[in-house]
Formats: structure tokens, sequence, C-alpha cells
């Protein structure tokens, strides 16, 4: 599949071509303050991660229907559950993107993969990523207590998920 519609974004491999772009987005540290991952260093680190993901064929950058990268996302089947996960670029936050990335990864999981749940997880204080969920119709169902530790602090993670008998985007 090449390319996934929303109205205002398209998901696409991310061409090798645009690893500079990747990294101008990822090396911003705000990105990462509620994840268990570090932002890029170097454009080979940008390149290495592109290559690395693209070869998982669930993982996709979100652009602009002007083709503007603005960030990445995932969505891994597991049996008839999809897990999402997205990044969007600073300067893009609260312009509805990330919710439009979620409700366009659930379309695609129902429709494609006939997925029957979809999941998906946030640190309990990142109340921006709880809202995007909480918008495409997803609800809190766990709490992992110590999920992962980052520059000597413990994390939890909140999961919520959507589940589906006869998906009405």
């Amino acid at each position: 599949m090449n390319e996934i519609n929303g109205n205002r974004i398209k998901l696409a491999v991310i061409p090798i071509e645009l690893a500079q772009e990747e990294y101008q987005i990822f090396k911003n540290p705000n990105l990462f303050v509620y994840t268990k991952h570090d932002n890029f260093k170097s454009i080979e680190e940008a390149q290495a991660f592109i290559e690395r993901h693209n070869q998982a064929g669930n993982f996709w950058g979100i652009f602009l229907k002007s083709n503007k990268l603005i960030g990445n996302c995932q969505f891994a089947i597991k049996g008839t559950t999809g897990e999402l996960s997205y990044t969007i670029a600073e300067e893009y936050w609260g312009h509805g993107f990330a919710s439009e990335t979620v409700k366009t990864l659930i379309e695609f999981g129902f429709k494609s993969f006939s997925v029957n749940k979809v999941i998906g997880g946030c640190v309990p204080d990142n109340v921006a990523s709880k809202k995007v969920m909480l918008k495409n119709g997803m609800s809190f169902f766990t709490l992992e207590k110590r999920a992962f530790e980052k520059n000597g602090r413990v994390y939890d993670l909140s999961y919520f998920e959507r589940r589906f008998q006869n998906y009405e985007g």
C-alpha cells in the first residue's frame, strides 16, 4: 500500500531521501519528553531509523497533502488487535493532525485487516495524547506501572482501546 489518505494528511512510506527532513523534526527533544526514545543526534541516525522502520511494512510518514513531512506513525497488527503510535512535529501540535492520524489509522486497520480492537498508549502526564485517543472513541482500559525508565525517572503507561463489532467511522 503506497498511501493511506485522510482529509488533510496522507500516510506514506518515507523515502530515504527525506532523512534530512526526518532529522529536522526528530532532533527536537520536546517530542520525546513522554517516550522511552531519545531525539536524533545525526542525519545518519535518521537514515538508519527510516531504513529499519520501512522494512516493517507498518510504518509511515505523516504528510500534509502538499507532501510536507510532519511526523511518523505506526500500526502494528497482533492477531485481531491493532496497536497505533504517532509523533507529530511540534510546530503542528494543536491543529488536529494527531487526531486525524489516529482516525485514519483506525479506519485503515478496520477496513484492511478487520481488527476488532485498536489500542494505543501514553504516559499519564501526556494530556494531549490522551485527548487524541479519547476524541477517536478510545477509552482507558489499563495502566502499566513502571513501563519504562528514562534519565533516572520511571514512567507508567496508560492504555486506551477502541473495540469494534460493526465499524461505523
